[in-house]
């Protein structure tokens, strides 16, 4: 058996190498060491009249912290905020540092806006009731107007939501960022540009794998490229990216005769191609399954490598002189297409797709040997960064308290044997991962660190013990399942992890994927057929409780344009504040109500079933809806004629009014379900997917979750808490269990594919247990949930 002791040690001893940070630094934007009330309130301004100045004040050490007071009940407006004014170049930042505190034991929801000259970058986040340290990444920051990037920073703005709306205090303690010399920009169109909007999802996705591999990158817009911003880089990645103007291109052209190295993917200029060394034939032929696998080819010593992808659409390559294939397509059943898939030449790579959606641990290898060959140097970095986080995983503070996870095991525990043999492999990668990186092989050395963690997180996941009972969920939003996979093979595949539940996605406001007589069939059940019959007895053959989800009110991409245009054109839609039309149906028109309810209880009467799931059952925003028939209803109701509309009733003294009226519409079909559905069969379980803030929830999209568990329309709820912070997901997990009162379980909605790593979505299951909430439901059913989540859990935390 080996040694766990002397493993912990070996790592301790690895750990000592020297700090693998030291090309990183925090610079300090403001500290909040205010010599003065004055000084404080010249450098922070209000926005508006109805933010109070800020005060200054001190922790128990002594020392100063910023004070924002929010004096909501002075106003009706849904936020405060103030300014900052200067001059800050935040190129190469890796993360924003918001020490910040709320003034009691419930969370704030604030938003950091980084302005310049054109428009805002801006990112919410969550202020905890215990001080800490938040974390932001420029990756997740979303954009306002054109900002010009991010060294033009001319203003910084803290914001904080009315949330229910009393007074409270938000204490600053520290605004900093960690900066990086980075060697590695990945390029994204500016916001203005005629482009795809899937391309902010590509460069996500690439941010994603670098953030992975520990590889630090910048951001980079086309101004900035045309600005100079590529100098001293090495590696320029072009995500799915077609527009790359004249000045732009000059510069990347000057980049590349500095020995600077292109990385392009999927769609690109003619001109970007041109420098990679292809053109582009059409699609390649098959989809899917014949586009499932990239295999490297053995080049400059390295091994060959089969790399996941199961593209949806690649380009048929067609290299030039000097352009070499190193990868071809492999077909699902693993079958060689000699399809190119992946090219190099002295410019560097061009992959023939955009990095998967469906394989994102894939992705990583993709780039590691992409990068590695194009700028070797650069994975030194990465591989010291890698080595300063080894068994600090799943809440794991490091080395020891992995070997301590598996020394507690009980002896008698089918999984010991098994958890120490991953202990045992991890500590022979991590002695030739070391040998490699004293041989300044690099790429390989951090490829052995990847498969470190990867054992290290075998160990741990093995070292779990299951609970029970426990409901065990997954979401599955793609009516025929998991792609690549047939509802038999996917209900087979969640019973062998331990799973018990599978809330299946098959109709929405505008169509149904089964033989419906109350909405339009959709495409796909067209095409092949009953997909809820097939579902429902896949579940059933592997035990399975299915429960049927339904996105209400929201028309979905799924709505047939005939019948969009029906329900636009007879008035059935609702209207925004500035008029608009949007793609969901009006609550408050008896035709939708008995549209929805319609086709709830049609699936209850004809399919065995264990449960209706509602979805989306809110209003879209508080900016709807203001249609005709709200007006009448309203004024109805109200017992007068509103003059202002809808100004009144938006923002003005009937605001409050108005949001019960909202509320009433959402809250009178779940009731009706709950009755109607019940009587059908009365075993039926009655569930909807919620926000997570019932307050916010209550007053935004009228959703008033917490009235429907007292008043027992629903037998469970599902909170929907997407984030991978886990002090968050504490936070939200007792704040939602607190609400629900103990009336309703409460069984929160873990965001596993929504950019999570392995072990946190190990350690959010975990804290679901420590609030007794008796369950949980992944997001979502997709192959990298099957692949890599399911399977890690079903090693020990959801094991049979």
């Amino acid at each position: 058996m080996m040694n766990l002791r002397n493993l912990a040690v070996a790592f301790a001893f690895l750990l000592g190498l020297g700090s693998p940070l030291g090309a990183e630094q925090v610079v300090v934007l403001d500290s909040c060491q205010y010599g003065s009330l004055e000084a404080a309130r010249l450098a922070w301004r209000p926005i508006d009249d109805n933010t109070s100045p800020v005060e200054l004040t001190s922790d128990q050490t002594g020392r100063t912290l910023l004070k924002l007071p929010c004096s909501f009940s002075a106003h009706d407006d849904w936020r405060v905020g103030w300014d900052l004014s200067g001059q800050w170049d935040l190129s190469g930042t890796r993360e924003i540092l918001i020490e910040a505190v709320a003034d009691s034991s419930k969370q704030a929801a604030m938003t950091l806006y980084l302005h310049t000259r054109n428009g805002w970058y801006r990112m919410g986040f969550r202020v905890p009731e215990a001080q800490r340290t938040i974390r932001l990444k420029p990756k997740q920051f979303k954009l306002e107007g054109t900002p010009d990037g991010w060294d033009k920073i001319d203003r910084i703005r803290l914001s904080v939501a009315r949330g229910e709306g009393e007074d409270r205090e938000i204490l600053i303690g520290r605004l900093a960022v960690v900066t990086a010399d980075t060697r590695v920009a990945v390029y994204c169109n500016d916001p203005d540009r005629d482009t795809s909007s899937a391309i902010d999802l590509y460069v996500r996705r690439t941010c994603d794998s670098l953030d992975r591999l520990s590889i630090g990158y910048d951001i980079i817009s086309n101004e900035q490229v045309a600005a100079g911003v590529l100098a001293g880089k090495k590696v320029l990645i072009l995500p799915p990216n077609p527009v790359l103007d004249t000045p732009a291109g000059q510069a990347v052209k000057e980049f590349l005769a500095g020995e600077g190295k292109l990385i392009g993917c999927g769609e690109l200029s003619e001109q970007v191609l041109g420098w990679l060394g292809v053109r582009l034939g059409g699609v390649a032929p098959g989809g899917p399954d014949e586009l499932d696998t990239v295999h490297f080819e053995p080049t400059g010593g390295e091994a060959p490598a089969n790399v996941r992808q199961r593209a949806r659409r690649a380009y048929k390559i067609l290299p030039s002189e000097g352009t070499r294939v190193v990868g071809r397509w492999v077909n699902r059943q693993g079958k060689p297409t000699n399809v190119p898939a992946i090219t190099r030449n002295a410019n560097g790579y061009y992959f023939g797709a955009p990095l998967s959606r469906f394989h994102p641990y894939d992705n990583d290898e993709l780039l590691l040997r992409m990068v590695g060959r194009c700028a070797p140097g650069l994975l030194q970095h990465a591989y010291e960064t890698q080595l300063s986080q080894l068994g600090r995983l799943g809440g794991l503070g490091g080395p020891k308290d992995l070997a301590a996870a598996v020394e507690a095991m009980p002896i008698d525990s089918p999984n010991r044997a098994e958890a120490n043999e991953q202990l045992k492999q991890a500590n022979m990668l991590l002695a030739d991962a070391r040998a490699e990186a004293d041989r300044k092989d690099w790429r390989r050395a951090l490829e052995l660190m990847r498969q470190v963690h990867l054992a290290c997180m075998r160990a741990y996941a093995l070292s779990l013990l299951p609970e029970t009972p426990e409901k065990r969920a997954v979401w599955c939003h793609k009516p025929r399942g998991v792609e690549g996979m047939t509802w038999d093979e996917a209900a087979e595949h969640l019973a062998a992890n331990g799973f018990n539940m599978l809330m299946a996605n098959m109709l929405w406001g505008g169509g149904a994927a089964y033989d419906s007589k109350v909405l339009p069939v959709i495409p796909e059940a067209v095409e092949y057929g009953d997909q809820l019959t097939e579902c429902a007895a896949a579940a059933k053959k592997h035990g399975l409780a299915l429960h049927v989800w339904k996105v209400n009110w929201r028309l979905g991409g799924r709505t047939t344009e005939q019948f969009r245009r029906r329900m636009r054109q007879a008035g059935r839609l609702q209207v925004n504040l500035a008029g608009e039309t949007v793609d969901w149906l009006c609550p408050t028109q008896r035709e939708n109500m008995k549209l929805e309810l319609d086709s709830m209880l049609e699936v209850v009467s004809n399919y065995d079933i264990a449960g209706v799931h509602m979805d989306y059952i809110r209003y879209p925003n508080r900016e709807t809806c203001f249609c005709p028939r709200c007006r009448t209803r309203f004024e109805s109701i109200h017992g007068a004629k509103v003059d202002n509309w809808p100004g009144d009733v938006a923002s003005g003294e009937l605001r409050d009014e108005y949001n019960r009226f909202r509320r009433h519409q959402i809250t009178r079909l779940v009731a009706a379900i709950s009755e109607k559905a019940r009587i059908i069969k009365p075993a039926i379980q009655i569930s909807a997917a919620v926000f997570w803030d019932w307050p916010g929830a209550r007053q935004d999209v009228a959703q008033d979750w917490v009235l429907w568990a007292r008043k027992g329309y629903v037998d469970f709820v599902c909170p929907m808490q997407y984030t991978a912070t886990p002090e968050d997901f504490e936070y939200q997990t007792k704040a939602t269990i607190r609400w629900a009162g103990g009336v309703v379980p409460v069984l929160p909605g873990i965001g596993a594919t929504l950019g999570q790593r392995l072990d946190q979505t190990l350690q959010q299951v975990l804290i679901t247990r420590k609030y007794n909430a008796g369950g949980f439901v992944l997001f979502e059913y997709y192959p990298v949930l099957a692949e890599y989540h399911l399977p890690l859990l079903g090693m020990g935390a959801t094991s049979r």
